[in-house]
């Protein structure tokens, strides 16, 4: 087949290899757009991925923030404030998630969550951090929930939902 294109391409006027770079370039068009066709186009979209529950604090929760606030609830009724904490965390997240205000991707942290949420909230940064050692605390260093710590988790939940957050430049922007 080689043969019989470069015979083409002899009458002409030109051979095989002036015209490697197009040919070359043709291939490379032609696997994008295969590529394209059978995966689809690129998509970011945070809303449906935080709708989905993908990864938040290394778990497959799917539960929306509200959900959430109802299991952190009903755990602090039955006495396991450690659950409560530790779901009313969720719901701080999630919430964030949901609102596209902070992207919470699988392997996310509590730690790089308080971060990002801080920076788009700078007056709550200190208590997101606060937040999220309780969060790792009776997660992962198996410490008891205590009602000081649900009433802060409470407290700061309440206020991030009616918190405005800070927009950002995007990065790379400069004046216009």
């Amino acid at each position: 087949m080689g043969d019989w294109i470069a015979g083409l391409l002899d009458g002409a006027g030109g051979g095989l290899a002036d015209l490697a770079p197009v040919v070359i370039g043709a291939l490379v068009l032609a696997v994008v757009v295969v590529a394209f066709l059978v995966f689809g186009a690129p998509r970011r979209d945070r809303r449906r991925a935080a709708a989905r529950g993908d990864g938040l604090f290394g778990s497959d929760d799917r539960r929306s923030a509200e959900e959430l606030r109802r299991a952190a609830e009903a755990s602090k009724r039955a006495g396991d404030l450690a659950a409560a904490a530790s779901d009313l965390f969720r719901a701080i997240a999630r919430e964030q998630a949901e609102r596209t205000i902070v992207a919470v991707d699988p392997g996310t942290t509590a730690r790089g969550f308080a971060r990002r949420a801080g920076s788009a909230h700078p007056d709550h940064a200190a208590r997101l951090v606060v937040a999220a050692d309780d969060f790792d605390a009776v997660r992962y260093l198996g410490r008891p929930g205590t009602e000081e710590m649900l009433d802060r988790l409470s407290a700061l939940d309440r206020d991030l939902r009616t918190a405005v957050p800070v927009l950002h430049e995007p990065v790379g922007a400069g004046p216009r």
